[in-house]
This record gives C-alpha cells, structure tokens and sequence, in this order.
C-alpha cells in the first residue's frame, strides 16, 4: 500500500467539435489578436526597463477562446519496473463569464488525446504492460477498455480561476463519471463514485490549467526581471512536498503591439513525511529525495496567458517502509519528466 502511494506521489509531482464551437473560436481569436509562438520569429526586442513589467495577472475577455496543444513524456517507476510514457492532448478553454471578483469562468474541453505506454521489468527488461490509444481511432472510441480517454472528449466541464491563474473551483463532472461507471455492472458506492468524481477534478482539468500556466511572482518583480516562489504542498495524508522556483525574465519582444516575456526557471525541492495517523499500520521514513528541473515559456506580458512552455523536471526518492512486525523494506523511484504546451492558432 505505501509502495503504492510513494509511486502515486512522484507521478502527482510532475506535474500536474460543434459548428457554434468552431464560430465561436474564429470570432473570439479576430477579437483578441491570437498570437503563437510562430509569431515572434520577425518580432523586435524590447529592453525590460522600457516594458515596466512589475508583475503579472490573467486579463481574459468574454468570449475568447484559448486552443493548446499538450505534449508529455515520463520515464521512470519504483524499484522492479520502468514506465515510459507520451502523450499529447489538445483541449480548448472558452471564457464564459468574468465574474464579480475579477475570477473567471472557463469551460474546458478536450478534442483529442494519444496515449502511447510501456512498463518493462528494471531488472530482465520483460514487457509487463503496453497501451497505445487515439482518439481519432474510431474502434478504440467504442472500445470499454479506454472508458477512461473517451469519456473526457468532447465533454464541457467548467474550471473556476482566479486573477492569479490559481484554480479555484472545478464543477460537476457527473457525465464523465456516468460514462466510465457505465462499463461495469457491479454495483459502485457512492463514495466510491465521489472519490472518482475528486480525482478527475484534480488530475485532470485543473493539473492540464496548472501545468499551462506559468506561476506568477507573488511579489513585484525585481529590477532584474527576477523573483523568487516557494511553494509547500501537502499531497495525500502522508506527504509534503516544497519547492523553490527561481524566476528570471530573459527577453522581450514587441509583436502586433503586445509585449511578449521569454522566461527561464530553475526548480529545487524535496519530499517530506508528514506525521502519520497514531492508528497507521507502518511507519514510514524519507531516506533521501530531490525535485530539480528547468522550465522555458513564453507570455503574453499584458494578458498573463501562456504562449509556449516546455519544462523538464527529475525526481528521486527513497523510502523505509516498517511494518507493525519490525519488517523493514526499501523503496525506490526514479521520475523524469518533460512537457511541451503550445497555444494553437
């Protein structure tokens, strides 16, 4: 069970169409000025003292609609197996509402998913596990076994963000859970179905909205274009997981009148234990751990929306697990991970 969880907890880290659609879209990027990365290969520089940039915030508008394209890979597992796997996603985000305290509404879709993973024995390089999906697969639309992929397409689910890009709300994601839960017939608590609903929320739409959006500085940027996030976050009952992010704005570039920010970051962190439950049945205790990465994106410096982004992070940790008995057992893992987003015209 803990095995499971640690596992669990290095692959949480790394992370995290119809004609009025398609109307809507082409209506909201001539209204906003849609631009992609392809756009700045012409564009002028701009020095940071001439932009006054202090500071960031999301400024949607009504009616836009923001198209990214999600490239992933991961490469890692516990000790006895290796897990590689791509993927790519593309989803479209459409502003619904601008609500009173300056949040937004956005409901989120996604068009199509490709999944491609292989899980080998570490040790014989034995294959235990392959899975290759498409969405633009007809066969595999109907097939129950990718219940999990089919049921997200095409589906609106509204994600609630604050000013800051910080998700604040994820709403009712009962179709999705219907459709999955549709492919048994056994009988599913209602806890059950709860925990289900709790972890497409999270896992899904508002890790695909964090891993897009470029963290902003919580205080004023200094006069070098840095600033500095530290981040501690509790992840499950047994875990606390902090980072330090430092920020630096490398470039910018004027492009149709709009100010663009090329930013670097550079990640360290680390893995703790959190005290366990006086009941637990183990003990648990962190021997080592390390969270390092990198993370290149480009901004809209005026609007806050991401244009590109590409991080790589790697991740080890190692673990004690001791049973009531005295039974002691090491735990390993090795994660490494790199995502690519792309706003799409």
């Amino acid at each position: 069970m803990v095995t499971r969880l640690l596992c669990s907890l290095v692959v949480s880290c790394m992370f995290v169409a119809c004609t009025s659609d398609k109307v809507a879209y082409e209506v909201a990027e001539e209204k906003s000025g849609t631009i992609v990365a392809s756009d700045t290969a012409q564009a002028s520089t701009i020095s940071f003292a001439e932009a006054k940039i202090d500071s960031f915030t999301l400024r949607y508008t009504k009616g836009e609609v923001y198209r990214y394209r999600v490239q992933q890979y991961s490469d890692g597992g516990p000790d006895t197996a290796a897990a590689t796997t791509k993927s790519s996603h593309v989803y479209t985000k459409m502003v619904r509402n601008v609500r009173s305290d300056g949040s937004y509404e956005i409901a989120m879709r996604f068009d199509s998913i490709r999944i491609n993973a292989v899980v080998r024995n570490r040790t014989t390089g034995a294959l235990l596990l392959e899975q290759n999906y498409s969405s633009a697969d007809s066969s595999q639309r109907a097939n129950k076994d990718f219940v999990q992929f089919n049921a997200l397409i095409g589906e609106e689910v509204l994600v609630y963000v604050s000013p800051r890009g910080a998700v604040l709300q994820v709403g009712d994601v009962s179709p999705i859970v219907n459709k999955m839960i549709a492919t048994t017939t056994q009988t599913i608590p209602q806890q059950a179905i709860e925990q289900l609903s709790n972890q497409i929320k999270s896992s899904v739409y508002a890790t695909f909205h964090g891993q897009e959006i470029v963290p902003f500085p919580t205080v004023k940027i200094d006069s070098n274009g840095n600033w500095v996030n530290v981040l501690n976050t509790p992840l499950g009952e047994l875990f606390t997981v902090s980072t330090t992010a430092r920020y630096h704005i490398v470039g910018l570039k004027k492009v149709a009148g709009r100010t663009l920010a090329n930013i670097e970051a550079a990640v360290q962190g680390k893995i703790s234990v959190r005290p366990l439950p006086k009941n637990a049945p183990f003990s648990v205790t962190l021997r080592s751990s390390s969270i390092s990465g990198n993370s290149h994106s480009l901004l809209d410096a005026e609007r806050g929306f991401t244009i590109s982004k590409k991080n790589a992070i790697t991740m080890n940790v190692a673990a004690q697990i001791v049973s009531p008995k005295g039974e002691r057992k090491n735990v390993s893992q090795v994660q490494v991970a790199r995502y690519e987003i792309e706003l799409l015209r």
